[in-house]
């Protein structure tokens, strides 16, 4: 969780920042091919279990926010990084983009609508199928 966590908080840094390098370094470590697997791999192995339909404990619906939080900053500074970008750059965003989208594709089942973890769904009243405000989809702001 805290390394995912200290992702976005790079990655929201470096858009604040306003510096092409340091976002494209930190897009990179986030989406780029090379580490590509890092995020996905973390998804595969700590919530494999979710992809399935299992209810999240607090502990993977905290890590499925993360991901999903990710994501979003992701795709913001992607789309800052465009603005930054010269005609020579162009097939490196395009690669950066491409590596999102395949993130964003394998990762969609986390962060869809889930289900309240089930210790949360007695002390809150809710149906586990009826998804919070905060929980609404991620879309890529690409598309």
């Amino acid at each position: 969780i805290e390394d995912i966590q200290m992702k976005v908080a790079k990655i929201d840094a470096a858009i604040k920042a306003n510096d092409p390098k340091i976002l494209q370094m930190e897009l990179q470590g986030c989406i780029g091919t090379t580490v590509n697997q890092g995020p996905i791999e973390i998804a595969r192995v700590f919530l494999r279990d979710l992809f399935d339909g299992k209810v999240p404990s607090k502990h993977e619906n905290k890590l499925r926010l993360c991901f999903k939080e990710l994501l979003k900053k992701s795709g913001d500074a992607l789309k800052r990084n465009r603005q930054f970008i010269k005609k020579d750059q162009e097939a490196y965003q395009n690669q950066l983009e491409k590596s999102y989208h395949q993130c964003m594709e394998y990762l969609k089942p986390l962060i869809q609508p889930a289900p309240l973890p089930a210790n949360q769904v007695a002390r809150q009243g809710q149906s586990p199928a009826r998804p919070s405000a905060g929980e609404m989809s991620v879309t890529s702001p690409l598309v």
